[in-house]
């Protein structure tokens, strides 16, 4: 069967079953202004804004007291009443007006993925806590956003310069990172063990991290695809992109049919498919017109326009905006995502044991992260950098794709000829 056909077989045995999970979707819905108590698992990891400490108890949206602070997984009990606010049809917020509250359980008795993730993200805010002495901010925040998608150290102003240059997607964890971390496992253990132990290290590692992060929506993607493109390696089987990204799709979407009205979803996907899709057209376009770019130039120029021709008309369709210098930034800070990275690793994985020379990986690793933020201060200070757009209809970006897909279908987007 040829991979063109087993693509669309997918996605025609994929759609009915997603509508219909869809359908049977029911959101939950609470009583409002009247005064509720509410037993429940913290569901999102807390984060500190302002003077208050914010979190998702399922779909309730709790603002509190910064002190003591909550933990994801920790089962609370609370008084209050509800607001509701409705995002869309199948996605209901409640804001909470609290009373009292009250931890009632540290954390879940029993293994679950629950308490796996709770225990990750210790990990994790253990490591944050030791990174975030090495070095002064905003490069310290940064060098946490690039490496495990953690933000909640930025300012806002630097949020903002981030959101008006393009670059806020290079500080969330990305499927960059997934590949990167699974590698380096896999390339440390073939130096001492055989291949198909060192593949499956891999898989489990490259998970581990999905944990590390929170589990977001990127990262889940990801480490779906790099764990079924590792699989088709030990099966002996040639991995195929395009299947790997539809099935990572299918099962977040079956499993969680929301996501697919999640922001960073949205543009997660759109990005990887930029990748998948696009930059082999503009590789093939480089070719023909017999153009010669440096390496890291040519992958962070092709990376950064693919990602853009995808994304640009979801950011349009929210945000009403287009930043013109998005390319320009990217293709400058780009390049750098790879030496951050691997200074980050060794940062992180010395911190266990010795602070000193972790010191030493993040004082190599701060010219790229102040490189980063100088270019991102600069583009940021024009009035041009960001454009307002008119309204962009959700019927112009769907016009959009179709005619996108449209073109890489005449353009033969994968041979059609190769074999699974």
């Amino acid at each position: 069967m040829s991979a063109r056909t087993l693509f669309f077989l997918l996605w025609a045995v994929f759609l009915p079953l997603f509508l219909i999970r869809l359908a049977l979707f029911r959101p939950i819905n609470l009583p409002e202004n009247k005064l509720l108590k509410i037993t429940g698992r913290v569901t999102t990891q807390p984060y500190q804004k302002d003077p208050n400490q914010y979190f998702y108890l399922g779909p309730i949206l709790i603002r509190t007291d910064p002190y003591p602070e909550y933990f994801y997984g920790q089962q609370i009990e609370l008084f209050g009443t509800l607001e509701r606010k409705v995002i869309n049809p199948f996605k209901i917020i409640y804001f909470s007006q609290i009373r009292s509250i009250r931890l009632v359980e540290e954390k879940s008795k029993r293994l679950s993925l629950t308490g796996l993730r709770a225990q990750a993200l210790r990990i994790g805010n253990y490591f944050e806590s030791k990174q975030s002495k090495l070095l002064p901010e905003p490069h310290s925040g940064l060098l946490l956003g690039v490496l495990l998608g953690l933000r909640e150290n930025f300012s806002q102003e630097f949020l903002q310069e981030l959101t008006k240059t393009g670059t806020i997607h290079l500080v969330v964890a990305s499927g960059q990172n997934v590949v990167f971390f699974a590698g380096i496992i896999i390339a440390s253990l073939l130096l001492l063990t055989g291949r198909k132990t060192a593949i499956v290290a891999g898989i489990m590692a490259s998970f581990f991290y999905c944990l590390l992060t929170g589990a977001q929506a990127p990262v889940v993607r990801a480490t779906l695809m790099v764990s079924f493109a590792y699989l088709a390696v030990l099966l002996g089987r040639q991995s195929s992109r395009e299947i790997g990204l539809s099935i990572a799709i299918f099962i977040m979407l079956l499993a969680f049919p929301l996501y697919l009205f999640d922001l960073g979803f949205q543009l997660s996907v759109a990005a990887t498919s930029g990748l998948v899709f696009v930059l082999p057209k503009l590789e093939n376009l480089l070719r023909v017109l017999k153009i010669r770019i440096p390496g890291l130039l040519k992958e962070g120029l092709l990376v950064t326009l693919s990602a853009q021709i995808t994304t640009w008309p979801i950011i349009a369709w929210q945000f009403k905006t287009f930043s013109v210098s998005v390319l320009v930034a990217n293709l400058l800070v780009v390049p750098l995502i790879p030496f951050m990275l691997v200074l980050s690793f060794l940062s992180l994985g010395s911190s266990l044991f010795s602070l000193p020379l972790a010191q030493v990986f993040a004082w190599a690793c701060f010219p790229f992260l102040d490189f980063f933020v100088r270019v991102v201060a600069f583009f940021a200070r024009f009035s041009w950098a960001t454009i307002a757009l008119p309204r962009v209809t959700f019927g112009v970006v769907i016009f959009y794709y179709l005619g996108l897909i449209l073109f890489l279908w005449k353009a033969n987007l994968d041979g059609g000829n190769k074999s699974l």
